[in-house]
């Protein structure tokens, strides 16, 4: 395997975080079509065929190059489920991998609609982690809320986005929103802090 450049890495640790092209290419101060060509040239030093084998293999090099052991379980995530509901597949399995690691119990749905079909089956679910805007023909994030909490009324609502300019009402959350790109460790504190209110 080809080694990634310095910006290579950055456009793949941005893509992990959940980065559309056009935010990498705002952070990294250059333009989406060098990001796409960057991109380009990232699966094929990586032998992949999309972005989301691009993140798998990011992730689980980067832990690895980190030589990050499996990050203990605090006092709230023992035995703790998460339902993270994204359809933005290399974000949700960063983010769904992540916690697995910090020692949540985590279910992935790539929508609201999947995420229904497993609030369906009868599931514990003790948080639920949701993007808000979803493709066309699916709940939003926050219908999706009303929802769980309709299923099984203990559950904790976290929400995220990669859109500021939603017009948001704050009462209609029912939960904490963040901002994409995620910072994982921070999510990983203000989740334990949900959990322990």
């Amino acid at each position: 395997m080809d080694r990634l450049s310095a910006r290579e890495e950055k456009i793949l640790e941005l893509l992990l975080a959940g980065a559309s092209n056009k935010r990498i290419a705002r952070d990294l101060n250059i333009s989406t079509a060098t990001v796409k060509a960057d991109m380009h040239e990232i699966l094929r030093k990586l032998n992949a065929r999309n972005r989301t084998q691009a993140a798998h293999w990011g992730l689980e090099n980067r832990f690895r190059q980190a030589d990050r052991p499996r990050l203990s379980a605090d006092r709230y995530s023992a035995g703790v489920t998460i339902l993270v509901v994204d359809d933005d597949e290399p974000l949700a399995y960063a983010t769904a991998t992540f916690l697995t690691r910090s020692g949540y119990d985590v279910v992935a749905a790539n929508g609201t609609t999947s995420a229904l079909e497993i609030l369906n089956s009868g599931r514990h679910i003790d948080l639920v982690l949701a993007d808000i805007v979803m493709p066309s023909g699916q709940p939003n994030g926050i219908a999706f809320g009303r929802m769980a909490r309709m299923k099984q009324r203990h559950i904790k609502l976290v929400f995220m986005t990669g859109y500021r300019d939603l017009g948001i009402d704050a009462s209609e959350l029912m939960g904490k929103l963040f901002y994409k790109p995620l910072d994982f460790e921070f999510l990983r504190t203000e989740i334990a802090a949900v959990l322990a209110a």
